[in-house]
């Protein structure tokens, strides 16, 4: 399990998260729905648990990202 930073110390989170999967790294903890589909939409393949608050509106984009 990884916790990536919201903003990463000014790094990509997609980038982070591509070398940490490499790394056998199978579940990503974030801070937003935003960085899950972000991170979907670049391959991102693990399983991802979103660690602040989401709105009802936002649970719908979650599905079609898997």
């Amino acid at each position: 399990m990884v916790v990536i930073k919201a903003d990463v110390y000014g790094r990509s989170v997609v980038m982070v998260a591509i070398v940490m999967q490499e790394c056998d790294v199978r579940l990503f903890d974030i801070s937003n729905i935003r960085q899950a589909i972000e991170l979907r939409g670049n391959g991102i393949n693990s399983f991802i648990l979103v660690l602040g608050y989401t709105l009802g509106v936002s649970q719908s984009l979650c599905k079609p990202s898997n």
